[in-house]
């Protein structure tokens, strides 16, 4: 109509035209190479709009009918900002049905959408294979006639097409509708302002259309991120646009400031607006701590069949919460109802599913009168209810929570669980940055949950102990079997995630320790100990649900817990229980076995005694701590039988070595008496990679075969000044005639930076005990006293430890991208033997194609 709506802070003319005619040189889209304006637009849709009456005309009297109700369909296929603005505002002055193809879609469905609708022509920017349909280029192959063209508008505004149950295209028939939430929301908060708004262009076509007309009708500026382009990223793009409201998805957003610094500010930007997904809490977070102070977040949550429908609002004042985002209250004059399988109201607070009544809903299926009869029920004058297929409840402060899919509420062992309450807890667990769980049918033909993880770079997963971490705070029936780690999930053209194709669990993905019984019968010798261990257990953990083959680990176990379990099963069962059983023996049964005095303690820590491959020998931290290195190993899920070496420091032991050198002996002792012939493997993570080296140099000067030795992200020993010259003439004997000048004039000048760095280490006081503030913060943590004993005992060792050698033996350094490259680079200064520097995504990656799970396989 060109005029504002009613009530609304608007008042300037709106719809395309209308500005054009108002402002023809306002700034419509601007774009990486350049700028758009509505007056060109304006020419640019009329001149189209010409083209495809024309094209109308030229089917009289051919065989191919009109589709729906005497408006003729028009497919569009396309990829650029200007060119979807164009297509979408002239098939709307045409008076034809606009029906919007995602440009990645085959050929094959391509012509099923088309004979659907009776198409034979299309409207697109790309030359692709388009199921032999004439294309009308909509900037180029437009017609030369500058006429304006303002047909009446049908009721039927665009049909678009959705993946089928059946695998064939759903058609979705929308109408004309006189108002819309999004843009009421948007008119109601900026009025006349002029508003920059920046979007993302990717995924589904029909949402994109919905997005970018609502701010091109009002008259503002649009700031697409055309991702088909790539000029820059995301964070890049999010700094310089100059935008002052986003509107988007989720998992767009999540990965636009992903690449941004933690605290950076998006100057201007104070609105953020997100539809179509499920939101959390954290995600808000995340965003506020990007945004203006003042500024909003909302989420808008609708669907296809009903428009939209709730709307949630977070402003600074917002108190902020945990987990999964209420959708909020419903918007204009939609009415929410709770409803049960019947279609009769429940209670509030309980959940059923979401129905609707509005004015601004879809139609109906195309020529799907069944599937139609089921979601859309008329109402008197011009209202429909609609049943949209999502679960929800309205909260005791009457806000609507959406609860995902009713196809994703799930029965597993005869309870209900919703696979969306999942994936948010999920997303908040450490570096995890996306989540989905779905079912999959075990061997005994069970449904059974698994879920899906996305993280950041080289952050590794360990299922097992996310699957704890989960009991703490969902029911048992909806911790999932299997938790895999992804590069990223799967995702259909509309943004969501395609369940489909996620992949089958893997076997070894299992939470089993591999090796051990999953049930065996109460030896008679285990007495009472068996309750109390799951008493002591139940007490520490904080549940009632666990079992006697329960995993320590895998029901929210760690370190400070198997400290508490240990000092109070000693207490109750007047027994001296070592803290390192929990490593060895970490379940109730295996546990309660050891109380009773049926299996001895060993020299060293059995974590997993089964397996293929070398035996592999984990080395404790400065603390004497082993928790940190096992729930690292378990991450890459290795099979081959690891043991650690037994601190005596959390056995009550005073240690008797005087120096990192007898520590090392020892080990090499116990190792050697473990597996008395064969080569092994030794890790050492962090702090204990000084230790790890030592063993390792004592073994070899044995003559014992070390297969691999693996240091963590630890600093490499300082260098002693005659082995930097052994060094440099190591590297000079390597170069060849021509470089040595060059070379030599290196070599000097780090020469001179070395003596410089020990003359200011001579003149400038030093801490004499670096392990001092690490002390100080275990006193003020009230940490055990097992790791404040590890770390008197083993810090002065490592502090004082200066290797007498090179280790020639073959050595791998993981180091996470985000240390840098210097400690690879210190550690080859002490290995003359063949040597790699790996990340942990390149490990795991190996692992998964070497076939058997095994260290011994990685050696350079």
């Amino acid at each position: 109509s060109g005029q504002p709506r009613p009530g609304s802070s608007l008042t300037h003319p709106r719809g395309l035209a209308a500005v054009a005619a108002y402002a023809p040189d306002r700034a419509a889209l601007v774009l990486a190479d350049t700028l758009v304006t509505y007056g060109e637009l304006d020419l640019l849709a009329n001149r189209l709009a010409q083209r495809l009456v024309e094209e109308e005309s030229s089917l009289e009297g051919s065989p191919t009918p009109t589709a729906v109700e005497g408006q003729l369909c028009v497919p569009i296929l396309i990829e650029g900002s200007k060119a979807l603005l164009v297509a979408i505002e002239a098939v709307r002055r045409a008076g034809m049905v606009v029906v919007p193809i995602d440009p990645n879609t085959p050929a094959l469905r391509i012509d099923q959408i088309a004979k659907e609708v009776g198409a034979t022509f299309i409207v697109s920017d790309v030359i692709t294979d388009l199921a032999g349909l004439a294309r009308i280029d909509p900037l180029t192959d437009s017609s030369q006639s500058t006429g304006a063209v303002r047909r009446p508008l049908g009721r039927i505004s665009a049909i678009t097409f959705t993946s089928g149950s059946t695998g064939e295209p759903k058609g979705i028939v929308r109408k004309y509708t006189e108002s819309n939430a999004a843009a009421d929301f948007f008119w109601d908060r900026y009025g006349d302002a002029h508003l920059t708004v920046g979007t993302v262009l990717a995924g589904s076509l029909a949402a994109s259309i919905s997005v970018v007309t609502i701010f091109i009708d009002a008259g503002w500026t649009l700031v697409p991120y055309e991702v088909r382009l790539g000029t820059t990223s995301m964070a890049e793009w999010l700094r310089t646009s100059g935008i002052k409201a986003f509107i988007g998805v989720p998992t767009v957003l999540r990965h636009a400031i992903s690449g941004l610094a933690p605290d950076e500010r998006l100057s201007g930007l104070d609105c953020v607006g997100l539809f179509g997904e499920g939101l959390t809490w954290e995600d808000v977070r995340d965003v506020r701590r990007h945004i203006e102070p003042d500024g909003i977040v909302f989420n808008f949550y609708g669907s296809s069949e009903a428009g939209q429908i709730a709307l949630l609002v977070v402003d600074a004042d917002t108190v902020l919460g945990t987990g999964r985002l209420p959708v909020g209250g419903a918007v204009g004059h939609v009415q929410i109802r709770i409803v049960d399988d019947a279609g009769q109201d429940i209670p509030a607070g309980e959940i059923g599913q979401i129905a609707v009544r509005t004015r601004e809903s879809a139609l109906r299926y195309w020529n799907d009168p069944d599937a139609s009869s089921a979601v859309f029920h008329d109402l008197d004058d011009d209202w429909m209810l609609i049943r949209t297929g999502d679960a929800g409840r309205i909260d005791e402060d009457g806000q609507l929570e959406l609860r995902g899919r009713l196809d994703q509420m799930v029965k597993i062992g005869g309870n209900r669980v919703d696979l969306a309450e999942i994936e948010a807890v999920l997303r908040q667990y450490y570096w995890v940055t996306d989540a989905v769980a779905a079912t999959y049918t075990n061997p005994s033909g069970e449904v059974r949950i698994q879920a899906f993880v996305v993280t950041e770079p080289s952050r590794l997963i360990n299922p097992r102990v996310i699957r704890g971490w989960l009991r703490q705070r969902l029911p048992r029936s909806a911790v999932p079997d299997v938790v895999r780690r992804l590069d990223e999930l799967p995702r259909l053209s509309s943004g969501k995630v395609n369940r489909a194709v996620l992949p089958a669990p893997e076997t070894d993905l299992l939470h089993h320790v591999p090796g051990r019984a999953d049930s065996e019968a109460a030896s008679p010798e285990m007495g009472d100990a068996l309750s109390v261990v799951l008493d002591t257990w139940r007490e520490t953990l904080g549940m009632q649900e666990i079992d006697p083959d329960d995993d320590f680990f895998d029901v929210g176990g760690d370190s400070l817990r198997a400290v508490s379990v240990a000092s109070r099963l000693s207490e109750a069962t007047g027994t001296d229980l070592p803290l390192w059983a929990v490593l060895e023996e970490p379940t109730p049964r295996r546990m309660a076995e050891l109380v009773a005095g049926v299996r001895p303690p060993s020299r060293v820590v059995s974590m997993q005694p089964i397996g293929p491959g070398l035996p592999l020998f984990v080395v404790h931290d400065i603390l004497g701590n082993l928790f940190g290195a096992r729930h690292y190993l378990s991450a890459f899920r290795l099979e081959q039988p690891v043991y650690g070496f037994r601190p005596s420091a959390w056995d009550a032991e005073e240690p008797s070595e005087s120096s990192l050198e007898e520590l090392a002996a020892r080990y090499v002792e116990d190792a050697c008496e473990t597996v008395p012939r064969g080569a092994m493997c030794l890790f050492g993570p962090g702090s204990s990679n000084f230790i790890t080296f030592e063993v390792a140099r004592q073994l070899e000067r044995r003559g014992r075969t070390v297969a691999l030795l693996i240091v963590g992200i630890g600093p490499a020993p300082y260098l002693p000044a005659q082995m930097r010259i052994v060094n440099r003439v190591r590297e000079l004997r390597r170069t060849r005639p021509r470089d040595l000048p060059a070379q030599i004039g290196h070599t000097l000048g780090a020469t001179r930076a070395h003596v410089a760095a020990v003359a200011h280490r001579m003149v400038t006081p030093q801490n004499s005990d670096p392990t001092r503030s690490t002390r100080d913060r275990l006193t003020e943590m009230s940490a055990p006293d097992a790791p404040q004993a590890g770390l008197a005992s083993y810090g002065p060792l490592i502090h004082k430890y200066r290797p007498a050698g090179y280790y020639h033996g073959p050595t791998m350094v993981i180091v996470p991208p985000w240390t840098g490259g210097n400690i690879g680079r210190q550690w080859a200064q002490w290995v003359d033997g063949p040597f790699r520097v790996v990340d942990p995504d390149t490990i795991s990656r190996e692992l998964d194609e070497s076939g058997a799970r095994t260290f011994e396989r990685l050696a350079p």
